[in-house]
């Protein structure tokens, strides 16, 4: 196969995965979602409640600064909510994927993002399906990761915080 059908078969791949999961989320926008924990969160930092349960170990897990980054998810119905929380976290995680692949493997970039796609897909697909925050924390950390490779201190501040 050459190079650009590898890349363009990467991206239909993903873009597969993402629409089936949005006509499942589109049928049943409620089931096997952990995001209406976030949601709870956003809510109660925008009325000045604690953010976190007094007992028990679900809830809203993460650090105080996430519930301001999902506010504007939070806000939005739940279809939409649920289906661009989901596009958000794999537009990070799959940038990330790619551009580990473009600074590690410059002159068969497109082959092996087509194959790291087919391994990590599988993996992938329990944290987009319930739409569990750690694919895009995976994505933020790799990117991190390569930006200190770059020497971008800020970049990689940001994508680390």
């Amino acid at each position: 196969m050459k190079s650009s059908y590898l890349a363009l078969a990467s991206i239909v791949l993903w873009s597969v995965l993402l629409l089936s999961l949005s006509l499942l989320i589109f049928h049943n926008p409620t089931s096997r979602t952990v995001t209406l924990a976030y949601v709870q969160a956003s809510i109660r930092f925008l009325q000045k409640l604690p953010l976190y349960e007094s007992s028990g170990i679900h809830g809203f897990l993460y650090f105080p600064h996430f519930a301001i980054f999902f506010t504007p998810f939070a806000l939005l119905p739940p279809i939409p909510r649920e289906i661009l929380w989901r596009i958000f976290s794999l537009v990070i995680f799959v940038g990330a994927l790619r551009k580990l692949t473009s600074s590690f493997f410059p002159l068969h970039q497109d082959k092996v993002f087509f194959y790291f796609s087919l391994l990590i897909m599988f993996s992938a697909l329990a944290s987009i399906r319930n739409g569990q925050t750690n694919l895009a924390l995976s994505g933020s950390l790799v990117l991190s990761f390569l930006a200190c490779g770059e020497k971008n201190w800020l970049k990689a501040a940001f994508f680390s915080s």
